[in-house]
């Protein structure tokens, strides 16, 4: 089945402490993780900054997702909200992550 379903997530643009972040020259990757329970994240792919997007294929059932940037530094940033896909017969098997800018 050809259709994905499609999350898009917004860089950050503040550390922690609120010190403004260019997400252009300050972030090394992100890394989206994923796993079929809540908060157990048992796999996980590096995505580069300069990506776009990113597929991810052959997922079935219910599956729970959630990113982190990491910094030039190397400090990675807490989990990102978690959202959960369910993955059924006849419906989209894939799941990509789409990158945008903020409005």
């Amino acid at each position: 089945y050809a259709a994905t379903e499609i999350l898009e997530w917004t860089p950050p643009e503040f550390y922690v402490d609120g010190m403004a972040l260019d997400p252009a020259t300050e972030i090394l990757s992100y890394t989206l993780y994923y796993g079929q329970e809540p908060g157990n994240y048992t796999q996980q792919v590096t995505i580069t900054p300069d990506a776009r997007e990113h597929t991810i294929s052959g997922l079935s059932g219910t599956w729970f997702f959630a990113m982190t940037a990491t910094s030039v530094e190397l400090e990675e940033s807490a989990y990102s909200n978690e959202i959960s896909r369910k993955f059924t017969k006849g419906k989209p098997r894939s799941f990509t992550i789409r990158f945008r800018a903020r409005d």
